[in-house]
C-alpha cells in the first residue's frame, strides 16, 4: 500500500504478487484483501502486463461473487487495453455499481473510455453519471475523478485551455501523488496543445520534482518528454538527447518511449542529424505498430522517409494520401507536408488548407510535432 500511495505501482503489485506466491508455498487461504489490493494497483496502473498479472492471479482462486465482479472488470480493462472486445461496453454496464470507490472509478472511467465512439449523447449521459458519483461520495479523490474525466473530454473536443484548467482542479494537495502526478501532466499536455508552453513548461517540472521525490520512472519519463516538447516547439532544443532515449528505453514502456523516440526524431531532423533522426523515427515506428497504433506510426514512418529511409516504409503509396486522412487534422497534415517533401506521389495538396484550418490560422506558425501549419502549408504548394 505505502509503495501504491506514492506511485510506484509496477513494485507494489510485484510486492503484491510475492505474498500470494507465499501464501500459496504455504497453502494459506488467500485473502479476499489481498486480491482486492491487487485489483486496485493494476487497475490504477493499467498496462497490459498487470492486468494480466492480476486476471491470472484471479483465475487461480476460488472466488465469490464479489471477486467475479472484480475480474469481469479487470478482463474488460484488460480487453480495452488490447483494442479488442467489441461488446466490452455491453459488459461494463451490465456490471453493478461497486462499493468500493477505486473499483467504482475504474468502472466509470472504461465506461467513458468506450462511449467516445458512441456518439455525443452517450458521452454526455456518462459525464453526468461521473458527476453524482462525485457528488454522492463527496471526497477529494472523487471530485479529482470528475475533473479529470472532463478535461479528457475537453481535450477529446480540441478544448485545451478548458482541459488544461480542469486537470489543474483534478491535482489538489488533497489527492494522493499518483493521481497528482498525473493530473499536473495531463495538464501540462493540455497546455501544449493550446499554445501555453510557458504553462506546459511549468506544469512539466512540478511534476517531474514531484515524481522524484516519490521515485517513480513513469511520470519523470512523461514529464521529461513533455519538457523536451515544450523545448522543441519553442526552438530551444538544439539537438537530439540520445541519453533520454537510452533511459526510456531501459526504463519505460513501449508507448511512452516511442513518444520520446518520435520527439527527438524531429529535433534531430530539424538539426540536420538525419541518420539519427531516422533512426529514431524508424524505432518509434515499430513500436506504435507493436501497440495497435498504426495512425501515428505513418507519421513517423513519413518522417523516417524524410530523413533518408526508403519510400516502402509507408506501405502501398496508392493508399497513403486516405491513410493519412484518417489521422487527426495536422498530424494528417504533417504526414502529408513529409510525403510531399520527399517526391512521393499521389499526394492530393488541394485539401491541405482545409485540414490547416482545424488549427486555427492565429497559430499557423507555431510548431507541432515536426513542422508548423505555415510550413505544412509551404511544402504542399
Amino acid at each position: 500500500e505505502r509503495l501504491g500511495a506514492v506511485g510506484a505501482r509496477g513494485r507494489a503489485r510485484a510486492a503484491l504478487t510475492e505474498g500470494l506466491a507465499a501464501a500459496r508455498a504455504l497453502d494459506d487461504a488467500i485473502p479476499a484483501t489481498l486480491l482486492a489490493r491487487l485489483a486496485r494497483v493494476a487497475l490504477a496502473e493499467n498496462t497490459v502486463l498487470a492486468l494480466e498479472t492480476t486476471v491470472y492471479e484471479f483465475g487461480r482462486q476460488r472466488t465469490g461473487p464479489e471477486q467475479r465482479d472484480t475480474l469481469a472488470l479487470l478482463s474488460v480493462a484488460l480487453d480495452a487495453q488490447r483494442a479488442v472486445g467489441a461488446r466490452n461496453l455491453d459488459r461494463l454496464t451490465a456490471l453493478d455499481p461497486f462499493d468500493d470507490p477505486d473499483f467504482e472509478r475504474a468502472r466509470l472511467a472504461l465506461e467513458y473510455r468506450m462511449a467516445v465512439g458512441a456518439g455525443p449523447s452517450r458521452q454526455a449521459e456518462i459525464l453526468n453519471t461521473i458527476g453524482r458519483f462525485a457528488e454522492s461520495r463527496g471526497t477529494p479523490m472523487a471530485r479529482a475523478f470528475v475533473e479529470t474525466t472532463r478535461g479528457i473530454h475537453l481535450y477529446r473536443i480540441g478544448d485545451f485551455p478548458a482541459s488544461a484548467e480542469a486537470h489543474r482542479r483534478a491535482a489538489g494537495p488533497e489527492v494522493p501523488v499518483p493521481y497528482r502526478l498525473l493530473a499536473l501532466l495531463n495538464a501540462a499536455s493540455s497546455a501544449m496543445e493550446s499554445g501555453d508552453l510557458d504553462a506546459a513548461g511549468d506544469l512539466a517540472a512540478a511534476a517531474s520534482s514531484l515524481a522524484s521525490v516519490a521515485r517513480v520512472p513513469f511520470f519523470e519519463g512523461r514529464a521529461e518528454w513533455i519538457r523536451r516538447c515544450v523545448a522543441y516547439r519553442s526552438a530551444v532544443a538544439s539537438a537530439a538527447d540520445s541519453e533520454l532515449v537510452d533511459a526510456a528505453r531501459a526504463c519505460l514502456p513501449d508507448d511512452l518511449t516511442a513518444l520520446v523516440e518520435m520527439a527527438e526524431a524531429a529535433t534531430a531532423w530539424r538539426a540536420g542529424d538525419l541518420a539519427e533522426a531516422r533512426e529514431l523515427a524508424e524505432a518509434s515506428s515499430r513500436r506504435l505498430k507493436r501497440l495497435g497504433r498504426d495512425r501515428v506510426a505513418l507519421f513517423t514512418d513519413a518522417l523516417a522517409v524524410l530523413s533518408g529511409a526508403p519510400e516502402t516504409n509507408l506501405g502501398d503509396l496508392d493508399t497513403l494520401h486516405d491513410r493519412a486522412l484518417a489521422q487527426p487534422p495536422t498530424l494528417a497534415l504533417q504526414t502529408l507536408a513529409c510525403a510531399a517533401s520527399s517526391g512521393l506521389p499521389g499526394v492530393r495538396r488541394s485539401e491541405a488548407r482545409q485540414l490547416a484550418q482545424a488549427h486555427g490560422p492565429s497559430r499557423w506558425r507555431e510548431r507541432l510535432e515536426l513542422f508548423s501549419v505555415e510550413e505544412c502549408l509551404a511544402r504542399l504548394a
